[in-house]
């Protein structure tokens, strides 16, 4: 989805809209797959307030200053969360946040090969995604958008799709169960839930694939640690114990290979598998300051790499 056009500013055509975890109600229920990320809950962790404070920085800041001069949107403080869901070939993306709905308008009514249209009686903005249009050319690079009424902005690249997700966010055509809910015993930040006919067919000789039902995952930050878990619910306990060998074999991989990738070692080493009848959890946690370190490291490496300016 960050390939769409004119960047992320004109791409969300909404009003002012309501912030928080993932609204069930947003999502078709159709959906075969959902990952919604909860910005405002990631602003307030040690690794969101460090992104934050290297968006502030010499090199990433005037240019966000500069996007928000043009659209009136910052995204360091004006974005509030994303949903993303699909089913086989169709997706969509509905974000919430402040914007300037007239000038974000304005600007994508500029942009070339701008259309409006009406689908099942739905006003859609479809504008030419430049990125996608270098790689694939502009015939296949279209994207749609409408407002909702709530103040929620859906993308899609399909007209249909975002009509449909527009009909759900009116309650005209159904959303997701509430049963469908990931629990989670600390604030999360980032949650999905994914059934197996979300998988891509040529992925049916996977054995990973082949075994899974669904699965979800929950990302977040609990006291001073980074939290993730998935949970896998398989066909039967066979899959679950031939997938977490599967999971053994990489993380012993990732041991023996600590002098190349000490990264991926030191994953491995806090990489918790439990398997239980057809369900088989990981768990990882690691030190939010070990974390924020190392994306400090790797910014100040790509300072030092990049050419002197003018």
């Amino acid at each position: 989805m960050n390939r769409w056009s004119i960047g992320l500013g004109v791409g969300l055509l909404i009003g002012v809209a309501q912030a928080g975890p993932l609204r069930l109600s947003d999502v078709p229920a159709e959906a075969r797959w959902w990952v919604h990320f909860d910005v405002d809950q990631f602003k307030q962790t040690a690794v969101g307030r460090t992104v934050l404070d290297l968006l502030r920085q010499p090199d990433t800041g005037p240019k966000l200053d500069a996007m928000k001069a043009v659209f009136n949107f910052d995204i360091r403080t004006d974005l509030e969360s994303i949903t993303a869901c699909g089913a086989g070939r169709r997706s969509a993306v509905v974000v919430r946040g402040r914007f300037d709905e007239q000038r974000l308008v304005t600007l994508l009514k500029a942009g070339d090969g701008y259309q409006e249209l009406m689908v099942e009686g739905r006003t859609l903005h479809s504008w030419i995604d430049e990125g996608k249009a270098k790689k694939k050319g502009p015939e296949n690079a279209r994207m749609y958008g409408a407002i909702h009424r709530s103040g929620a902005a859906v993308l899609s690249e399909q007209a249909e799709t975002a009509a449909h997700v527009l009909r759900v966010l009116d309650g005209e055509a159904a959303a997701q169960p509430e049963s469908a809910a990931v629990q989670s015993e600390f604030p999360a930040v980032v949650v999905g839930r994914m059934s197996a006919d979300a998988l891509p067919n040529q992925q049916t000789d996977n054995p990973v694939a082949r075994g899974l039902t669904g699965a979800v995952a929950v990302i977040g930050e609990r006291g001073t640690n980074i939290e993730a878990r998935l949970e896998m619910t398989l066909k039967n306990p066979q899959a679950a114990v031939q997938i977490r060998q599967i999971v053994d074999g990489l993380r012993a991989a990732a041991l023996l290979n600590s002098e190349k990738d000490p990264r991926a070692a030191r994953l491995a080493e806090q990489l918790v598998v439990r398997a239980e009848g057809t369900t088989l959890e990981l768990r990882l946690s690691l030190p939010a300051a070990e974390v924020t370190e190392a994306m400090r490291a790797e910014m100040a490496k790509k300072r030092a790499a990049a050419p002197a300016q003018p």
